[in-house]
């Protein structure tokens, strides 16, 4: 573009200015109208970005923080990519997926999804958006936390009740005793009730049974996680696994009891983090608190 020189090379000049626009007095070209056919094809591209966004967009704070995790910062376009790239890949594939069938379930994907979309087929965008997010989260070894698995589910309803679910509860930015109700699923099945010790983090922690399959699971809000735990002679190895990271090594025991140990974990950045705990090898393991940093 044209070099410009006073008046016009002037920091004040910007703009349109007659048939010329000005760049901060620096530079200028030809005022043009930009074309805007409104073809077909464009028009359907316009269109599939409208309604793939706008079902994004609904998407709560819990799948969003999931998403974050599991895609990385620029999720939110990353997943218009994923669908549309190489020609409407992704898109194209799931269109002869048989869980767009829904077989056994009453309603319509239109009447559960949290969008309904204007220009495409709502029973299409809907489920595709959905499943989309669903295998790419499986790709890369992370998943959708606590969304149900479609084969399971009775209602789609209940795919999008996970879209809409919020982080009302879940534990972020601080610390939490042993007997958080966020620590869940199985948690404790098969351990030994509370040891109260005035040692311990809020006077008590969990101790499990030194043989049998034991774990907990539970999911955080933050960056930096850190486990206390108590170590014992009697006390094994804790197996913990945040997201797809490598699983950490634990070591419990001790020759002498040592109370509120702790093992701290940086995750690559702030977000939804999802954390299995297991026993390996010979003897108990215990968990006496968890504490959710956003640094």
């Amino acid at each position: 573009m044209p070099t410009l020189y006073l008046p016009l090379g002037s920091a004040e000049a910007y703009g349109q200015m007659g048939e010329l626009i000005v760049y901060q007095g620096v530079a200028c070209r030809k005022y043009t109208i930009p074309k805007d056919p409104r073809s077909g094809a464009q028009l359907d591209v316009r269109h599939l970005f409208y309604d793939i966004t706008k079902m994004v967009r609904a998407a709560a704070d819990w799948p969003r923080a999931n998403f974050y995790t599991a895609f990385g910062r620029y999720w939110y376009c990353g997943i218009y990519k994923r669908i549309t790239e190489n020609s409407r890949a992704v898109w194209n594939a799931l269109l002869e997926d048989e869980r767009l069938e829904g077989t056994g379930y009453e309603e319509t994907w239109e009447e559960s999804a949290p969008f309904k979309a204007t220009y495409n087929d709502p029973n299409l965008v809907w489920p595709i958006v959905y499943f989309a997010c669903w295998d790419w989260a499986e790709e890369v070894g992370v998943g959708l936390y606590g969304a149900p698995y479609w084969e399971e589910v009775e209602s789609k309803a209940e795919m999008a009740t996970w879209w809409a679910k919020d982080l009302v509860g879940v534990m972020m930015s601080g610390k939490f005793d042993d007997d958080h109700p966020t620590i869940g699923y199985y948690a404790y099945q098969g351990w030994e009730p509370p040891i109260t010790d005035g040692s311990a983090y809020g006077g008590k922690f969990h101790q499990s049974l030194p043989t049998g399959w034991r774990q907990w699971v539970t999911d955080v809000y933050g960056k930096t996680i850190k486990i206390g735990y108590t170590k014992k002679s009697n006390y094994g190895v804790l197996e913990l696994t945040v997201d797809n990271e490598t699983p950490l090594q634990i070591s419990q025991y001790n020759s002498t009891t040592l109370y509120q140990q702790i093992t701290t974990h940086t995750c690559p950045h702030k977000g939804l983090h999802h954390l299995y705990a297991s026993r390996t090898g010979s003897g108990s393991m215990t968990l006496d608190s968890i504490e959710v940093l956003n640094n």
